[in-house]
This record gives C-alpha cells, structure tokens and sequence, in this order.
C-alpha cells in the first residue's frame, strides 16, 4: 500500500516494511523489469522485501522514493 506519506509493505497479515515521516531506518528502493525491491537498514539488519506490483512499476517506485524522502531516515537513491 502507498499513500502520499505511508509504504506499507506486509505479508500473511504481518508488516514487514512501513516507511512514514517519523521513520528512521536507511531506505532504497529500485526496480528491476517489473520487480520493485525496497531496502530497509543497512549492516546485518538490511533487509529487502521485493513485489510485482498491479501495474506501472515505473510510477510505484517513483512514488515509494516520494515516500522516502519525507522520512527521517537517509534516502538513498
């Protein structure tokens, strides 16, 4: 799910990734084809979390990086 200030990344009812304003944790996110990857932490806590989005895999990773942006966290490209 993506809003204008939320990612929300989650599987079998459980949230993996949510990226707000408020957090703090180093983000990137990139796309391979039709695959979006977001990357979350760095060292051994990274994690990476991938999905196919519906459609417009250039507009979804577009607008994750929007989301991004406005965290706390350092954005990276």
């Amino acid at each position: 799910m993506i809003t204008n200030q939320t990612v929300l990344v989650h599987k079998n009812q459980k949230i993996g990734i949510e990226i707000t304003p408020t957090s703090r944790r180093v983000y990137e996110v990139n796309r391979d084809g039709v695959r979006v990857r977001i990357g979350a932490g760095s060292g051994a806590s990274r994690e990476v979390w991938s999905f196919e989005p519906p459609d417009d895999p250039v507009g979804w990773t577009e607008d994750i990086r929007t989301v991004i942006r406005l965290s706390k966290g350092t954005a990276t490209p």
